[in-house]
């Protein structure tokens, strides 16, 4: 839940005060994940140029096997003038950037509303008299 909180935070403020800019993609990098049968993701370094007219790359948190995007593509970028390298994100549209915290959310609500559910289940059954495991 605190990740997805802290992910709809940052997407909240990235829309409502940040700046977008055209950005390029200008390599990727691969990252080995070991868990569910161990893969490699790619991930897109994008540079692109502020209203200050820096000059900033960046590495899209978001990363896929077969990568989303090539070395070239433009794309649009979306971040904070405060701290345009660490906030920067590839603007997805709306929807697409809600939907990380919007899973994260549904994931959390879903096991919490699990968790109640064995939690009655247990006192249901302690309050009957059946102890769980015996028969």
């Amino acid at each position: 839940m605190f990740v997805g909180f802290y992910q709809s935070k940052k997407i909240a403020l990235l829309e409502a005060s940040g700046l977008r800019a055209e950005g390029e993609v200008v390599r990727l990098s691969s990252e080995y994940n070991s868990g569910s049968g161990g893969h490699y993701s790619y991930h897109a370094i994008v540079r692109f140029r502020t209203e200050k007219n820096l000059i900033l790359e960046f590495k899209d948190s978001v990363g896929s096997n077969p990568p989303s995007h090539r070395p070239g593509d433009k794309v649009t970028v979306l971040y904070l003038p405060d701290d345009p390298q660490k906030d920067a994100i590839i603007d997805r549209g709306i929807w697409w950037n809600w939907a990380i915290p919007g899973i994260v959310f549904l994931f959390a609500a879903f096991i919490v509303l699990m968790l109640i559910g064995m939690l009655r289940q247990t006192t249901d059954q302690k309050g009957k008299g059946i102890i769980p495991g015996s028969a």
